[in-house]
């Protein structure tokens, strides 16, 4: 059962019937909202106190008996689930979660709301319902007419607690430039807002109601340090993306499976590290402490057609590593296409352009070794 905090309940309480009142629950198909699932579950109360729960017609048959007047437990495949009186109605049978502060909703199949879309619209329906009166509502003394939804729009909360309205949105794949907004019912809004959806956080640019710019707002783990809270132009990190919140030193951060450099807080260049589970970090390669990385086939191990990145390193690149005794590698297109043991890289000193040589001191730690070249 998908559960959800609704604040609305409880500046319900007084204008709920009882939970013990059985003619409330007996007799009625109760649909359960969840609005992450496409099944349609339905929970059927009966006076012997039998459950019936159909998925999409499949039914289980379990029961249901009350604990006292507020509290009511459902038993189904040997689950027992105690829930507390949370709002009753005709219409709405809101049980929260025992020791909980979330509800499981169910509406009545025979009223306007079975086929209820969303928390937002269900906290304002309860409001116009019971907290308003003769087309009017009250708001700090002052009364202002009701005012309805325009169409298609997606509510949520701002993150200072505005109402906020997207039309059309269907996901964060359609979020787009020039999308509708409306702010508190105001449709010519402009200004700036941060919502969440779905575990996604954005930041929305508004100009006279329709979206000019928006950015995710993505938290990420960043290896020994502080999280690295990133306002970014697409969901992954990118170049010229701006750091929030948190404040980092100019260098490269291990961020998730990422290499980030970071300068004056801006996101300057980002390097995949493919595995990075499997990589090896070997030093840096240049005055800018561009990372220098091998994706080695066996741990540890240096080996033909490993991989080394980032991918602008120089064409026939010699890199020599110490791994158990000096070893070297000689690196074509970002692969290792020989390994040159001691007696032999010991002699391309005297016979190589030394500006093409990297060499790389210490052992490689798992999972990195951060030596310097």
């Amino acid at each position: 059962m998908r559960s959800y905090i609704v604040n609305t309940f409880k500046s319900l309480k007084d204008k709920s019937k009882q939970l013990s009142e059985e003619s409330i629950l007996i007799g009625k198909r109760w649909v359960l909202f969840d609005d992450q699932s496409q099944d349609r579950i339905i929970y059927i109360f009966q006076k012997e106190k039998q459950l019936l729960v159909s998925r999409n017609g499949e039914v289980t048959i379990g029961q249901w008996q009350y604990i006292d007047g507020q509290n009511i437990m459902i038993s189904i495949n040997n689950h027992h689930i105690l829930l507390n009186h949370g709002f009753v109605d005709d219409e709405v049978l809101a049980l929260r979660m025992d020791s909980k502060e979330d509800y499981i909703i169910l509406c009545n199949e025979s009223k306007g709301l079975k086929s209820l879309k969303s928390i937002q619209f269900l906290e304002r329906y309860l409001e116009e319902k019971y907290l308003l009166s003769k087309g009017k509502k009250t708001v700090h003394g002052l009364n202002t007419p009701i005012l309805e939804y325009p169409q298609g729009s997606y509510v949520c909360k701002s993150r200072t607690g505005q109402e906020i309205g997207l039309i059309n949105f269907c996901g964060s794949e359609s979020l787009n430039q020039n999308m509708k907004v409306w702010v508190n019912f105001e449709q010519n809004y402009a200004g700036v807002q941060q919502i969440t959806i779905n575990e996604e956080s954005f930041e929305l640019e508004i100009i006279s109601g329709v979206i000019s710019s928006y950015f995710w707002i993505v938290k990420h783990d960043v290896k020994e340090n502080l999280p690295m809270i990133i306002k970014q132009r697409k969901k992954s990190v990118n170049p010229m993306d701006v750091l929030v919140a948190n404040q980092f030193d100019d260098g490269w951060y291990q961020v998730d499976d990422l290499f980030v450099e970071v300068r004056k807080n801006i996101v300057n260049e980002v390097l995949e590290s493919q595995n990075m589970e499997c990589c090896v970090l070997l030093g840096y390669n240049d005055e800018r402490q561009m990372p220098l990385a091998l994706r080695p086939k066996v741990n540890n191990k240096l080996s033909i057609d490993d991989y080394v990145f980032p991918k602008n390193i120089t064409i026939k690149d010699f890199l020599f590593f110490n791994f158990s005794n000096r070893i070297g590698a000689q690196v074509e297109n970002n692969k290792v296409v020989s390994i040159l043991k001691r007696s032999i890289w010991s002699k391309l000193f005297e016979s190589i352009n030394p500006k093409t040589i990297k060499v790389i001191e210490g052992e490689p730690l798992n999972p990195f070794y951060t030596g310097v070249v």
